[in-house]
């Protein structure tokens, strides 16, 4: 039992998590159950396999140690072996025993053919999103309306490298001739009271050395109204943000292609769009 639970231990789940983590995030389910299949089926030729190699040494063991015409038990159970005369009692059980040698064996053999293929596999370093995904998985167990657990699962599809091919197309389908710079410093101008640009840097943890010169290309755009050393978003640039975040919402709804973006999933969209514009200090 201690060589089963070290072997299910440190291969099954290491070797799903593998598989899991080398496909993209849509295909996920196609790789967990194919690693479930592909292990159900290995399990089925296994015992076949090693069924057949004891049957037939098992055969050939009992022929070689027992009498010709020794009363056998029909199955195989402890409590009818223990019955057994004493005279076939110990043949049979050193023949059970012996013919299941060459089973282990075969089984190490196998095993030592798999760890070598293990060598093969290409690394891929883990995702980002499966270890922020651990402190959801042990939680405390909630009860949590279907609008709140759709915003969790949409937030874990736009992490790492799909949040960055949304970026990307947002600012295409918006029209917008803006960088993702500009259109961060848009989102995170939303909604906030005129600011002093070294406040804003502070508040958004920024260099102004960074901050400084997108805040200058905005307001040549007329996306920014500065006055009186604050900034805000003129209209133009609220009609701008307001693109964006549309545009985000539809990326986001074509993750959830179920939805129409209408009903309960709207609200949703809407803020995990607004979330998203506001968080891309990325060029692309």
């Amino acid at each position: 039992m201690l060589v089963v639970g070290l072997g299910l231990g440190m291969v099954m789940q290491v070797l799903v998590l593998a598989a899991q983590n080398a496909v993209e995030y849509r295909l996920l389910g196609v790789a967990t159950s194919g690693s479930t299949l592909f292990r159900q089926v290995g399990g089925s030729v296994g015992v076949s396999l090693f069924g057949a190699i004891f049957a037939n040494r098992l055969a050939h063991e009992l022929a070689a140690r027992l009498q010709l015409g020794a009363k056998l038990p029909a199955t195989a159970n402890p409590a009818a072996v223990k019955r057994l005369p004493a005279a076939v009692h110990e043949p049979y059980v050193a023949a059970f025993s012996a013919a299941l040698t060459p089973v282990f064996l075969a089984a190490a053999g196998i095993m030592a053919v798999a760890f070598l293929l293990t060598w093969l596999l290409r690394e891929v370093p883990l995702r980002a999103a499966a270890a922020e995904g651990i402190g959801e998985t042990f939680a405390s167990p909630r009860e949590d309306s279907s609008e709140r657990e759709l915003e969790r699962i949409l937030s874990s599809l736009v992490r790492g490298d799909e949040r960055t091919r949304i970026y990307r197309q947002l600012i295409a389908r918006s029209g917008v001739d803006a960088t993702p710079p500009q259109a961060w410093v848009l989102g995170r101008l939303h909604d906030r009271e005129p600011i002093a640009p070294v406040a804003l840097a502070d508040a958004l943890d920024v260099e102004p050395g960074r901050l400084e010169p997108v805040l200058g290309e905005v307001e040549r755009l007329g996306l920014v109204r500065v006055d009186d050393g604050t900034c805000r978003l003129s209209d133009r640039g609220e009609a701008v943000y307001g693109r964006l975040v549309d545009a985000g919402r539809v990326e986001l709804a074509a993750l959830i292609p179920q939805q129409d973006g209408d009903g309960e999933a709207a609200p949703v969209l809407r803020r995990l769009a607004e979330s998203l514009v506001a968080d891309m200090p990325e060029k692309s």
